[in-house]
């Protein structure tokens, strides 16, 4: 993820036409590749702001963004709040709990935490 990557570059690592790998890609996941990267760089970013204090910046960061900006923009986009306040609404339960195993599936763990919320 923290490469950025293109299409063509992970169409030739596995030997396919990019138009195909677009294709399939988008039928059988619904998102486009960069749309997908973006998915999952941004469930880090989630899991990131409900588990530490760091600043936003470096959360951009530590999710491959290489600009904050852009990670804001596409944050609000996504989630309908700005990063700041996606850790305010959620944090209570969640904040620096040392408790957290590296190893889980961060998107389910994330949106169990959005569903106590709600």
């Amino acid at each position: 993820m923290a490469q950025p990557l293109t299409v063509p570059q992970v169409a030739a690592a596995f030997h396919l036409n990019a138009d195909y790998l677009t294709r399939q890609f988008r039928q059988q996941t619904g998102l486009t590749v960069k749309g997908y990267m973006n998915a999952v760089r941004l469930d880090y970013a989630k899991y990131l702001l409900l588990t530490t204090d760091r600043p936003v910046q470096e959360v951009a960061h530590r999710a491959y963004f290489a600009d904050e900006k852009y990670f804001s923009r596409l944050f609000k986009a996504k989630v309908a709040l700005s990063p700041r306040q996606y850790r305010l609404a959620y944090t209570h339960t969640f904040l620096n709990n040392k408790q957290v195993d590296p190893g889980i599936d961060v998107h389910s763990q994330v949106a169990a935490l959005e569903q106590v919320r709600q």
